[in-house]
């Protein structure tokens, strides 16, 4: 829902129905947009496929060539040998932040990164809830912290959060 009020879109393709013919449904909606460009952001053998399947000219991805054979749902690392699908690859660096990791995309195709704020859109619907559940704190200094992660190996230990809340 972010990406649909984000001004740098200008079309967002919600794919909701994870069943074949969900797929197919999705594939048959990328092809008729006729990109020029798919670039691939998540490295799953799923969405190097799409890249490949949407007949974009120009597909780019994650080059995980010499990467160990994990999936972002087992350590965080692209996919091994999907880079063929794609027509253009970043390296992989997991020695970097992965929005700077990110950034290198922009590298890739040429797009100087003048701003590297990282930016939100929400909707007035979500600005007016969050208002809601603020209203109540007063002129309270508010820290939220998120400890979840989609992959254990990424997430921090308890006592690290602890610690960082005492401080």
């Amino acid at each position: 829902e972010l990406a649909e009020k984000s001004p740098y879109l200008d079309e967002v393709i919600v794919y909701q129905d994870r069943r074949l013919r969900g797929k197919i449904r999705l594939i048959k909606a990328l092809r008729k947009t006729n990109f020029a460009q798919a670039i691939d952001l998540s490295g799953t053998y799923w969405t190097a496929w799409l890249t490949r399947l949407s007949r974009a000219p120009e597909r780019i991805g994650f080059n995980a060539v010499g990467v160990q054979r994990l999936g972002f749902n087992s350590g965080g690392l692209p996919r091994y040998g999907s880079g063929f699908l794609y027509t253009a690859g970043l390296p992989f660096n997991r020695d970097i932040h992965m929005k700077e990791f990110y950034d290198g995309f922009l590298s890739l195709l040429n797009i100087p990164l003048k701003d590297k704020t990282l930016r939100i859109f929400p909707s007035e619907q979500d600005d007016k809830f969050a208002e809601e559940i603020l209203k109540g704190c007063g002129e309270s200094s508010i820290v939220t912290i998120h400890i979840g992660a989609r992959q254990k190996e990424r997430l921090w230990p308890v006592e690290k959060f602890s610690s960082l809340i005492n401080e």
